[in-house]
């Protein structure tokens, strides 16, 4: 089995689990603003561009920072609690990005940010990099709660054995797959330097 076309699969389905979201929720499973003012370690709001696509009670991800909140206004984040799923509160500048936890998931594992990050972080630690990486993503595969699936289907079927029956398991593939394909880089590498 190509190993490729399995990664490949099974990001296409996690993209497809976000258009699910945008059904169930009636919003979008990525969402991504920035702030508009500069933010301390005891800040009670987050002010940003706009808060459409996020959902409510949930948390944002800034930087390392994850955010948990339980109300929104057009404009703003509020009734914070700073620092939380293990995380550090930290003070943010104005401009930084702001992202839900699917879109924070996306970087970290797609990297869509990564041009930035290389151009930035010079040869040496972009290897570096990498185990890190790792790091960050991995858990949050493993972890992965999805919460946009609450409640009932109809009224009927509730949403939560979709998660335990499929979900979890794809997160599971997922997680193998990166995991197999991220031995292969490596191993690639070392063939390079071994001969």
């Amino acid at each position: 089995m190509n190993i490729f076309a399995a990664v490949a699969g099974l990001t296409f389905t996690f993209v497809i689990m976000q258009i699910i979201s945008f059904n169930v929720e009636g919003y979008g499973g990525l969402a991504a603003t920035s702030l508009t003012s500069t933010i301390a370690l005891d800040a009670a709001t987050v002010p940003v561009t706009t808060t459409s696509g996020f959902l409510t009670p949930d948390y944002i991800v800034i930087g390392d920072e994850a955010i948990c909140y339980t109300t929104l206004t057009a404009s703003s984040f509020t009734n914070l609690t700073r620092g939380c799923r293990d995380t550090e509160a930290q003070s943010h500048v104005a401009g930084a990005r702001v992202y839900n936890e699917t879109t924070s998931v996306m970087n970290e594992v797609v990297g869509f940010n990564i041009a930035e990050t290389m151009s930035t972080s010079g040869a040496i630690r972009t290897i570096t990099m990498v185990p890190r990486a790792l790091l960050h993503a991995v858990p949050r595969l493993v972890m992965w709660d999805y919460s946009y699936l609450e409640g009932d289907l109809f009224g009927a079927f509730p949403l939560v054995y979709i998660k335990y029956l499929f979900l979890y398991p794809l997160s599971a593939g997922f997680l193998m797959a990166f995991i197999i394909l991220t031995i292969n880089v490596f191993m690639g590498i070392a063939r390079v330097f071994t001969g």
